[in-house]
């Protein structure tokens, strides 16, 4: 059956992944984050397995705020209005793509006329429903959706909000297209404040794949292709330790929840010299032997 981790904004299920967590959502979380305790049965196991079984076994999560992933998102450049942008361009593609499969199915033979009228007429109802869809509209109804999650049969969602039930079972509609999941993420986060994100890997703990102590977010700017980690990562270069000092104390006061992707040039635990000339050096020498980060 393989092993699952599981991305949760509050109660709603946002995603999951069979054998191996995918490393752009995982550079959202710190280890500082991290959640461990030690169970004495896994958390899904049947009610007959005998109690302490073969442990011990974990749980395991990065647990952190909606406002604080969300400015994570927007350093790597998924802000509201790039989602907005995107959103209309998935709207658009997911437009075309419907009318082409209602032109396929109706313009066939098929054996199971039934079967046909019925997937074509679920076509048009989602056709309907993106031909009047905006934006702002959106938002306002995956708001209402997840105040009124599927499990407590809401009576009265607007059709839009409907068709984002049940929250807790399927992801697709809620952002057009297939286009990359953390648009999805923005903003769906958008209409969440308040509320816990929580990335449950449990599972790879207590199979074996990862240790309770490894870092595996840490380890996740590794895995991402070499595209990807420029826009994961600055490296500052300054031209002493002084300068140094004050903007990673700065950086550590205002803006924490980013302090991971940043990393200072060490002056001191490297014995580097400062000045203007020797940064311009450094810059120069970066350059050419083509670092993939940000500098």
């Amino acid at each position: 059956m393989g092993i699952r981790a599981e991305l949760t904004i509050g109660e709603i299920h946002f995603a999951s992944w069979k054998d191996d967590i995918n490393p752009f959502i995982l550079v959202l979380f710190s280890e500082s984050e991290k959640q461990i305790s030690q169970q004495s049965r896994p958390l899904d196991a049947d009610d007959d397995l005998e109690e302490g079984g073969e442990g011990p076994f974990y749980s395991a999560r990065y647990v952190t705020t909606v406002e604080e992933l969300k400015a994570r998102l927007e350093f790597f450049g998924f802000t509201l209005e790039t989602t907005r942008r995107v959103f209309k361009i998935a709207i658009e593609q997911e437009i075309e793509e419907t009318r082409r499969s209602i032109a396929m199915h109706e313009g066939r033979d098929w054996s199971d006329k039934d079967a046909i009228k019925e997937l074509t007429k679920r076509y048009r109802e989602k056709l309907e429903i993106m031909l009047r869809s905006e934006f702002d509209e959106w938002i306002e109804a995956l708001r209402e959706a997840f105040r009124s999650p599927s499990w407590e049969l809401p009576s009265e969602l607007r059709t839009l909000a409907d068709c984002f039930q049940p929250l807790n079972q399927f992801s697709y509609e809620r952002f057009p297209g297939s286009l990359d999941e953390r648009f999805r993420l923005r903003l769906e986060l958008e209409v969440a404040s308040g509320t816990e994100v929580a990335l449950d890997y449990s599972e790879f703990v207590n199979d074996g794949a990862y240790s309770p102590s490894d870092p595996i977010t840490k380890f996740a700017l590794d895995w991402l292709p070499a595209e990807a980690r420029q826009f994961s990562h600055i490296i500052v270069l300054t031209e002493g330790s002084t300068d140094k000092f004050y903007l990673e104390a700065a950086m550590k006061v205002l803006r924490p929840e980013l302090i991971q992707y940043v990393s200072f040039l060490d002056f001191d635990g490297w014995n580097v010299a400062g000045g203007a000339s020797l940064l311009e050096s450094m810059v120069r020498s970066s350059a050419a032997v083509g670092i993939r980060d940000r500098i």
